[in-house]
């Protein structure tokens, strides 16, 4: 009996010990210092190896998935480690199993690059997590000055990852084709500039693209992001925030895609000189603003303060998505609609934002375009509905309107719900028509104020009120000046 006892208990200790050394394997380090040599094993702090290449070797070959970056890492510690010649680094092919890259603690850890060169390329079937680590001081003649990444790559900025202060042609911080990228824990791509006003943050085609746990893209020129289809999703507070191109969408610019902003993610202080200060969307793209989200304080020089929804693209705000202190030198101060979709519901806000016309939401058509079978016969349809609020907005155009809306040429905007109050134009405080339609068959037009038709001011086009109320704007509700039906 004491035999047996012994014997279990030796078995229940070989099976610890056992379970003890596998834990080990699974997660020992590697670790590389540019004081290190690739002769050593790697595996303790006094034994580094040199080159990152053969740190990723290691991991390939092993059960360590982990790397630890001791130190700035930089062309003259990685020489003589292969990859391509416009890249300091290179991954390539490490398998779907995740490797992570993290700093050591002490001294910053860095990946650098140089004059000529990117800091990163992945390429391939790659899983790579990026920790406590910066990628810096790439500068570029091609595309992607901090990372470049192609093949169906998995690339993810964790905890105290940053791409800062790099420069391409394109994507100065990143640049992605047919990959997913994810940016989490804080991680940043900041400070980051092109030679072309394309994505000084990040240039992304084809990607599957999520933002949260309060990253950041911030301080770029060169706009903030571009996305070329794929799907884009931002939440959990996080920010695209203060960056700013010559031309168009000073934080996102979307062009064909999906692009999901919620959960309190915000997108705001950014400027564009063109249009779209925060987002650009164009050519049968498709945002959602919703849950919390807000976009806010950015600035357009030309059209669209918050957002631009350009050429048969669809923006939907709702569940309390805002859109909110935009400015814009000439038209929509939230949002400007041209030849597209704008639907606001369920709770969206408009608030205090100003342009030249249209205070609110300007909304425009292109005549050549095709007219929705829906928009009545209009190329650029505009709907306010449920308990959407469109407020404090103003126009300061002096020989235009709509401190809330306007409806342009061959533009239609519906009001079925929802209230337009409190704001404030030379003509039309709340609502102002210049070749475009409105039909009116619910929700409140009130406590408005304009020099000329305080509620409403017609210039030209087509006016329908079925229902709803336009009543307490000052000094009244109704001009038509030409007297049209």
């Amino acid at each position: 009996m004491r035999r047996g006892i012994l014997g279990g208990m030796k078995t229940a200790l070989l099976t610890v010990l056992t379970l003890g050394v596998c834990q080990m394997f699974v997660y020992a380090d590697l670790y590389v210092s540019p004081s290190g040599r690739d002769t050593h094993n790697g595996l303790t702090r006094d034994a580094p190896f040199r080159t990152l290449a053969r740190a990723l070797r290691a991991a390939q070959d092993g059960k360590e998935r982990r790397i630890v970056v001791l130190g700035a890492l930089d062309a003259a510690s990685e020489a003589g480690a292969g990859g391509v010649p416009d890249s300091v680094f290179y991954i390539r092919d490490t398998g779907s199993e995740e490797i992570v890259i993290t700093g050591g603690g002490g001294s910053p850890a860095e990946l650098r690059g140089m004059a000529g060169k990117r800091v990163l390329t992945v390429q391939g079937n790659a899983h790579i997590l990026l920790q406590d680590l910066r990628l810096t001081a790439g500068d570029t003649p091609f595309n992607g000055g901090g990372v470049f990444i192609e093949g169906g790559s998995r690339l993810t900025l964790g905890k105290g990852a940053a791409v800062q202060g790099n420069r391409a042609q394109e994507g100065g911080g990143v640049y992605m084709r047919d990959g997913v990228f994810t940016l989490e824990a804080d991680s940043v791509i900041a400070d980051n500039a092109v030679r072309t006003d394309e994505g000084g943050g990040a240039v992304l085609f084809n990607t599957v693209f999520t933002m949260r746990d309060s990253a950041a893209i911030q301080g770029n020129s060169g706009g903030g992001i571009v996305l070329h289809g794929g799907t884009g999703t931002l939440l959990d507070n996080a920010a695209i925030q203060d960056n700013q191109c010559q031309f168009d969408g000073g934080g996102i610019a979307l062009y064909q895609g999906e692009l999901f902003i919620q959960g309190r993610a915000a997108v705001r202080g950014n400027h564009a000189g063109r249009n779209g200060g925060g987002i650009m969307v164009s050519l049968h793209g498709n945002v959602m603003i919703r849950d919390d989200a807000s976009i806010a304080d950015n600035q357009a020089g030309n059209d669209g303060g918050g957002v631009a929804v350009r050429l048969n693209s669809v923006c939907v705000v709702q569940g309390r998505g805002s859109i909110t202190g935009n400015r814009a030198g000439d038209d929509g101060g939230a949002v400007y609609n041209l030849a597209s979709e704008l639907v606001l519901k369920e709770g969206a806000r408009i608030l205090d934002n100003t342009a030249a016309c249209g205070g609110g939401v300007c909304a425009e058509g292109v005549p050549s375009a095709p007219a929705g079978a829906s928009f009545g016969g209009a190329s650029s349809f505009t709907v306010v509905q449920d308990q959407a609020l469109v407020q404090g907005n103003k126009a300061l155009g002096e020989s235009q309107g709509g401190g809330g809306l306007c409806a342009g040429i061959d533009a239609l905007i519906l009001m079925k719900g929802g209230e337009v109050k409190e704001n404030l134009s030379v003509n039309g405080g709340g609502v102002y028509i210049e070749g475009g339609s409105f039909k009116h068959s619910g929700g409140v037009v009130t406590d408005n104020a304009a020099r000329h038709g305080g509620g409403l001011y017609k210039q030209s086009g087509k006016l329908r009120i079925t229902n709803g109320d336009i009543s307490g704007n000052a000094p009244n509700d109704i001009v038509n000046s030409l007297r049209q039906p």
